[in-house]
């Protein structure tokens, strides 16, 4: 399939404007209602933009920015509240006008961008922790380029099992090494078949790659209900982890 990191495709997001996800759901009403009952959607209804600091102020803008589709950090407004469709397929306006023909090539398919930097930057915008120069956010970002890229871009320490901070301990493993990107284990648009918009169960997600690491014969003295994630991912950690010897 065509690949979605050319400069045509970008030229064509810098100049597109945000349309919001009830315009997506004309045409994609499947992928819109598999959506709207993710937590993604429901970040509109999480409202970090009431809250206020101590001296009654607006939350800062990093925070607005992971709850929010179409961020401008000018005059901090959004164009749509939650994480919408164009948070992840880029802004819809030149894909709605385009011809029948052209519409692939002006939005963004998460599935076929190049790079791991790209795939992962998707999800990696708000679920990180970093500082690009002074800000705690990625202005202008747009899917389909590559955050990591960004000049000053720089992950931030953080203690283990927070939140918002997959890629921080991702990027410590073998797995994105290898190119396991968010999208090998998480549904884009549904609530999967598990938790946390898994695509299967973990123990079956996890041995699709793992062939030999069968739960009976590689960890017969788990107790039940254990999963490869309750070893490897401690309290929901993406360092997957080696266990304590003796465990």
């Amino acid at each position: 399939p065509a690949h979605d990191n050319g400069e045509q495709l970008l030229a064509y997001l810098r100049e597109a404007r945000y349309i919001t996800s009830a315009k997506c759901k004309l045409c994609h009403k499947t992928e819109h209602g598999l959506w709207a009952e993710t937590q993604h959607a429901k970040n509109a209804e999480a409202a970090p933009w009431v809250q206020a600091d101590a001296e009654g102020g607006p939350p800062p803008a990093e925070l607005v920015y992971r709850y929010v589709t179409g961020f401008n950090p000018d005059d901090g407004t959004w164009a749509e509240k939650g994480t919408g469709c164009e948070a992840c397929h880029g802004p819809g306006s030149a894909h709605m006008a385009a011809k029948s023909d052209q519409r692939k090539a002006t939005i963004v398919n998460p599935d076929h961008l190049d790079t791991t930097g790209m795939q992962v930057s998707l999800c990696a915008r708000c679920h990180a922790q970093y500082s690009i120069g002074e800000q705690r956010y990625a202005a202008g970002f747009l899917p389909g380029q590559d955050l990591l890229l960004q000049d000053g871009f720089t992950l931030d320490p953080v203690a283990p099992g927070k939140k918002l901070q997959e890629l921080n301990e991702l990027s410590q493993s073998k797995h994105l090494a290898h190119g396991v990107v968010c999208l090998k284990c998480h549904e884009g648009h549904g609530q999967g078949a598990a938790p946390h918009q898994l695509r299967k169960p973990i123990v079956e997600l996890c041995t699709e790659c793992h062939h030999d690491k069968q739960m009976a014969a590689h960890a017969p003295q788990a107790p039940e209900g254990a999963t490869c994630a309750t070893c490897h991912m401690p309290e929901g950690q993406h360092l997957f982890v080696l266990p304590p010897a003796g465990q």
